[in-house]
């Protein structure tokens, strides 16, 4: 009997570590045949999502074990408005691509490019329409100031500027400003700021609600006072025109 009980304690050890091989062995073939299921993209505005799996090699969902994540997100971040990307996949066909997306601040029309929150400047190819136009030459430090704290305005602020120029604000000869600019907005106001308020813009919708629909003219934020100052095309005189 004891014979008998030690065979069969072979035999079933033998048939487990079978059924362990089996069960690895499968467990195997199934990551190295399983092909991608779903592709999720987060983070994009303006890219196009079959941009991405285009240049990502993704197309024809290839199984998941040849995907090489440092490899797609090297070749993601080839697309111009691609600022950073993270590329994740888990053992059920799922691969995941996080983009953090550069945004388009302005067109300067002195070297045809467009440049991008990132700083990096692009080529213009009439792709991003609606954003503001630089209409004359800035001085290249200014215009990195421009690019950082352009970043900062709120989406819906910078939809509403139409052009930029650069015009340093001077008297007798003298730069007292070398930091101004003229934004001449869709709803026919024209704002003078300089770059160190430029963040003072947020506020332009609350700025316009307390003034006559009707009456359009210059809004002054280029000063460190907390008011601002309006005056109509018409008039010669200025006003405050309460907080910002």
């Amino acid at each position: 009997m004891t014979k008998k009980n030690k065979k069969k304690i072979r035999i079933r050890s033998l048939l487990f570590i079978v059924l362990f091989i089996y069960l690895i062995a499968s467990f195997g073939y199934y990551l190295f045949t399983l092909p991608i299921k779903n592709i999720y993209i987060l983070g994009t505005n303006l890219i196009e999502d079959q941009e991405i799996i285009d240049i990502a090699g993704l197309k024809n969902y290839p199984p998941l074990v040849k995907i090489n994540k440092s490899k797609i997100a090297q070749n993601i971040k080839k697309l111009e408005l691609v600022d950073d990307v993270k590329v994740s996949k888990n053992i059920f066909g799922k691969i995941t691509i996080k983009v953090t997306e550069a945004k388009p601040l302005f067109y300067y029309r002195s070297n045809n490019e467009i440049y991008l929150s990132n700083g990096k400047a692009i080529k213009d190819e009439q792709k991003y329409l609606g954003i503001p136009v630089v209409i004359n030459y800035v001085p290249s430090n200014i215009l990195n100031d421009l690019i950082s704290r352009f970043s900062e305005l709120n989406n819906d602020i910078v939809g509403e500027i139409s052009e930029i120029e650069y015009s340093p604000d001077e008297k007798n000869g003298t730069i007292i400003d070398e930091n101004r600019f003229i934004f001449r907005m869709s709803d026919t106001n024209t704002v003078y700021i300089d770059t160190i308020n430029l963040e003072k813009l947020n506020n332009y919708q609350k700025i316009c609600a307390t003034l006559d629909e009707e009456v359009h003219g210059y809004i002054y934020l280029n000063s460190n006072r907390d008011n601002a100052s309006f005056k109509a095309y018409e008039s010669k005189d200025k006003e405050d025109i309460g907080s910002e």
